[in-house]
């Protein structure tokens, strides 16, 4: 089963809104849903921009998405109610699996930092402002 690029965009925006709300927006990067569709309409139109899903066999919904630009991994996201279940681990593994090109970097919060540390990621720098942590992986 496949999806297109802008199914995986819309996952991403519905589910990043849902976080929002969800939560104290001051534990997330994102401060408004007119920032998630500015970062995604730019996202959209980066050509060299891939996108990586896990779909539900039976229901056939995207139940993960992230995608990857210039050697960054730039947004994993696991629908709220499939959290817990391997979904993110399955998909980080994924697109480092077929993209070969190392280092690979990315940006989390420090709540996700044990996550991606158990898949092989170091933190390299932090970010002041957003209170980010900069990773990489090497192998």
């Amino acid at each position: 089963m496949s999806v297109t690029k802008n199914e995986i965009l819309i996952f991403l925006e519905r589910e990043w809104q849902n976080e929002m709300s969800r939560r104290d927006t001051r534990l997330s990067n994102w401060k408004s849903p007119y920032e998630i569709k500015s970062y995604l309409d730019w996202l959209k139109q980066q050509k060299n921009a891939r996108f990586f899903e896990i779909i539900d066999r039976k229901s056939g919904e995207i139940i993960a998405a992230g995608s990857l630009l210039d050697g960054s991994i730039k947004d994993i996201i696991v629908k709220f109610n499939e959290r817990g279940k391997g979904y993110g681990k399955q998909l980080v593994e994924m697109i480092l699996k077929e993209v070969k090109r190392r280092p690979m970097f990315l940006q989390a919060m420090p709540r996700y930092r044990g996550f991606y540390e158990k898949l092989g990621f170091e933190v390299y720098g932090y970010d002041k402002g957003t209170g980010s942590l900069f990773m990489k992986i090497e192998n």
